[in-house]
């Protein structure tokens, strides 16, 4: 093997190490929005779980988490 086919295959390795870092990161920030809007507002409908369940930007999955926690209610959910 040479030198640069074990480069690529370092690189590669980063990569998945990565993405597979930012999933368990999402994942995480789903469980936690998921976790307060249940302990507010008790059983949550279906589509909503879904809406967050599809989410996969963190930035937005963030902001969901800050809207569960300030929120009055479900309807003051701004879900993607």
């Amino acid at each position: 093997m040479t030198v640069y086919e074990e480069k690529g295959i370092e690189k590669g390795i980063e990569k998945g190490i990565q993405l597979g870092m930012q999933q368990g990161e999402i994942r995480i920030a789903r469980q936690a929005v998921m976790e307060v809007l249940e302990l507010k507002f008790s059983s949550l409908p279906r589509v909503i779980k879904e809406k967050i369940q599809c989410c996969h930007d963190l930035d937005t999955l963030k902001n969901l988490l800050r809207q569960a926690v300030l929120s009055n209610s479900l309807n003051d959910l701004k879900l993607p």
